[in-house]
C-alpha cells in the first residue's frame, strides 16, 4: 500500500508518515494532533535552546493551542546532538561558582548515579541516534512510551538478594507494592532511586501528587520543596547524615550501606553497625549541629521541636529520583535560591549562591546585601539573580524568563 502523505504544519511540505511526528507523541496529550516533520522539529528545538542561553527554559509543544511541556528525553530523541550539548552547557552555567579563597571556578550541578553500561551488538554500535531519520525517531519515541517491564526470565541479579532495579516510568505506589517489575530498561548502580525515595517518604501519596504536577510542569519547584519538607523523607533535613562503622572500620551513611550490600541486606548491616557520628541539621545561625547539641542549647522539648522543623538541607535523594534532566535542574536551582548559604566544594568556604558573593552576610537579607554592595544592582523578582541595568527602558527581562520593572528608574532620564 502507498503510505498516506501528510503536510507538515510548519513548512507545509508533503511528507510520508515515517518522517512526521504527531505533537501528542511528544507532549503526551492524545488530543494534540499537529503533524510536524522531523527537520522542522529539529529547527524548532535548536531555536528554543539558542534563545534560552544561560537559562534552561522548558521546551513546549509546537502546536499553538497546546503549549504543554515536552519531557526532555522525548525532544532530545529528535534534536540534533549540538542542540542537546548546548542545552547541557546552559544548565551547567547556572551552577558555576567562583571560590573566594582559591579563585577557581567550580560547578555544583547535581550529578545522578550513572546507569550501568549495557553491551551493544557491533552492528548496533555503528548506528548513532542523531534524530536525522524519521523512522528512527519514531522508533525511539515508541520505545520511550512503551518500554515493557522486564519479565522474570529477563531479570538479572541486582545484588546478593536477587533484587532487580530499573528506572523510567515507575511510581511510588509501584515501589511499595512490588520491586523489580517497573517500566524501563536502565539499571542504576545504587538501586532504583525513585523506589527508594518513595518508600522513605512520610506521606507517599501527598508527595506523589505534587511530584507528578511538577514533572508535568504545572507547578514550580517551591511547591514541591514545600511538600518534601512536610511529607518527604526525614533525611532531606540532614545537612550531615548519620555515619556508622562498617566492617572495614570506616564510617559510611545508610545510603552507602544500601549501595554496597543491596537494599535489604544494607538495612540489616546498618542496624548492626555502631554509630560513628550523629546526623546534623541546620540551626538559625546557618551552622549545623547534632540533636544532642540542640538539646544542650535549647533543652529537650524545644530542641525536639526545632529539630523537626529544620529546613531542607540535602535534597540529593530527590534529585536522584527525578528522571527528567530539565526538571532536576529546576528543582536544584529552586532549592539553592531558597537555601543559598553553601560552602564551596574546593575550599569549603562560605558562599552565598544567590548573591554570588563570599560569606553568608549574616543578619542581612540577600536584597540588603546586594544593595550595600552597589546601588545600581537589583535582584530579579523571579530567580533572585543580581542584575545590572546598562541601558534602555525600565522593563527588564531576565535570562530565567521573568519580566520586571527596574525600581527607582526615572522615565524622563537618560536611557
Amino acid at each position: 500500500r502507498t503510505p498516506q502523505v501528510e503536510r507538515c504544519a510548519i513548512c507545509f511540505e508533503s511528507v510520508e508518515p515515517p518522517g512526521l511526528v504527531t505533537s501528542g507523541e511528544l507532549c503526551g496529550d492524545p488530543g494534540c494532533r499537529q503533524a510536524t516533520c522531523v527537520a522542522c522539529l529539529q529547527a524548532y528545538f535548536e531555536e528554543r535552546v539558542a534563545s534560552g542561553r544561560f537559562s534552561l527554559p522548558p521546551l513546549r509543544c509546537a502546536a499553538p493551542a497546546c503549549g504543554r511541556r515536552i519531557p526532555t528525553a522525548k525532544w532530545q530523541a529528535i534534536a540534533l546532538e549540538p542542540t542537546c550539548a548546548a542545552y547541557a552547557r546552559s544548565a551547567a552555567s547556572l551552577f558555576a561558582v567562583r571560590c573566594p579563597s582559591c579563585d577557581g571556578t567550580r560547578n555544583i550541578m547535581h550529578q545522578r548515579p550513572k546507569a550501568d553500561v549495557v553491551d551493544v551488538p557491533e552492528e548496533e554500535e555503528e548506528e548513532e541516534q542523531e534524530g536525522g531519520e524519521g523512522g528512527e525517531v519514531r522508533d525511539t519515541l515508541e520505545d520511550i512510551d512503551a518500554a515493557e517491564p522486564p519479565g522474570k526470565d529477563d531479570a538479572e541479579e541486582g545484588d546478593d538478594n536477587g533484587e532487580v532495579v530499573v528506572d523510567q516510568g515507575c511510581t511510588f505506589a509501584d515501589a511499595e507494592e512490588e520491586e523489580g517489575t517497573r517500566e524501563g530498561v536502565v539499571a542504576f548502580d545504587h538501586g532504583d532511586p525513585l523506589s527508594e525515595f518513595g518508600a522513605s517518604c512520610r506521606d507517599c501519596a501527598a508527595v506523589l501528587e505534587v511530584w507528578t504536577h511538577f514533572t508535568d510542569g504545572r507547578i514550580d519547584a517551591g511547591a514541591l520543596l514545600d511538600v518534601l519538607w512536610s511529607s518527604g523523607p526525614e533525611c532531606l533535613k540532614d545537612a550531615q547524615p548519620e555515619l556508622r562503622t562498617a566492617r572495614d572500620g570506616c564510617p559510611y551513611s545508610a545510603r552507602d550501606f544500601s549501595a554496597w550490600y543491596g537494599r535489604a541486606r544494607g538495612r540489616e548491616m546498618w542496624a548492626e553497625a555502631g554509630i560513628w557520628s550523629a546526623a546534623e541539621r541546620i540551626a538559625d545561625d546557618g551552622e549545623t549541629y547534632s540533636l544532642d547539641q540542640f538539646v544542650a542549647w535549647y533543652g529537650e522539648t524545644r530542641a525536639q521541636e526545632l529539630w523537626s522543623i529544620a529546613p531542607l538541607a540535602d535534597i540529593q535523594a530527590a534529585l536522584d529520583a527525578m528522571d527528567d534532566f530539565e526538571r532536576r535542574v529546576v528543582l536544584q536551582l529552586g532549592f539553592l535560591r531558597r537555601n543559598p548559604k553553601i560552602r564551596t566544594p574546593c575550599c569549603n568556604v562560605r558562599y552565598c549562591f544567590r548573591c554570588q558573593v563570599a560569606g553568608w552576610h549574616r543578619g542581612w537579607t540577600c536584597q540588603e546585601s546586594v544593595a550595600a554592595l552597589d546601588s545600581e544592582v537589583q535582584l530579579c523578582t523571579g530567580c533572585g539573580v543580581p542584575t545590572v541595568r546598562t541601558e534602555g527602558c525600565s522593563q527588564m527581562t531576565c535570562v530565567c524568563g521573568a519580566r520586571w520593572r527596574w525600581d527607582g528608574y526615572d522615565s524622563d532620564g537618560e536611557d
